[in-house]
């Protein structure tokens, strides 16, 4: 079965490069979005195993998004870039 992963980053350059480079991975199916807003709608519509979130967002507050998707969405691993 496919690895999703999901990346939320507002640099869509580094977002980019970030999902090229795991795209390489076998059986890894990668997403980048570049808002919280989208982040929240990608994560509603599909199960995500790994989501990357940047804190520096900006649309919304990246720690807040962090604490909605754990609320809303518990199984999903979540990994921050702090800046």
């Amino acid at each position: 079965m496919a690895q999703r992963i999901l990346i939320v980053d507002a640099n869509e350059a580094f977002a980019t490069m970030l999902r090229q480079g795991l795209e390489e991975i076998k059986d890894t199916h990668v997403r980048a979005v570049f808002s919280g807003r989208d982040a929240l709608q990608a994560v509603a519509a599909a199960n995500y195993d790994l989501v990357i979130v940047d804190l520096g967002l900006s649309d919304v507050e990246g720690a807040g998004l962090v604490r909605t998707l754990r609320q809303e969405h518990p199984h999903v691993r979540i990994m921050i870039i702090p800046l």
